[in-house]
């Protein structure tokens, strides 16, 4: 019997300015195009902090400082399923420089809603959201 493959994969939710960082999927790749926040797998022997910072390093060629642990998604696709660890981050210094491949767009919490995002980065915003609602009626 076929076992798909498992990843744990990172993903960054970054702010800076009161807006948050997202990234479309390099086109070459499965789910290109889709919306994300970025990240990535999880190396060998690599902290789940460590994997983060050198992923958004990699494909942003910026710095962040990982505020805390945000929340753990799973998630199956078709061919693969994944583990999805976000953190809360702060955007720290270097020039956004992201893979040509790659768009990226600083957005407002609710603009979110309305792109389209992989189902797992889906079920992050819905949390964040959540939050934010939560929030706001403490303050009625």
């Amino acid at each position: 019997m076929f076992k798909i493959p498992h990843y744990e994969v990172t993903a960054a939710i970054i702010y800076h300015q009161g807006k948050i960082l997202v990234t479309t999927r390099p086109k070459h790749e499965i789910y290109g195009g889709l919306w994300e926040f970025p990240g990535g797998k999880r190396e060998k022997n690599e902290t789940l902090e460590e994997c983060l910072k050198r992923e958004i390093k990699e494909e942003l060629g910026i710095e962040i400082s990982i505020v805390r642990f945000f929340t753990k998604v799973s998630h199956s696709y078709p061919n693969f399923s994944i583990t999805l660890y976000a953190f809360i981050c702060d955007y720290k210094g270097g020039k956004l420089t992201p893979m040509s491949t790659v768009k990226y767009l600083w957005a407002d919490i609710k603009e979110l809603e309305k792109m389209p995002f992989l189902e797992a980065d889906k079920k992050i915003i819905k949390k964040l959201i959540d939050i934010l609602h939560s929030e706001e009626n403490m303050l009625k």
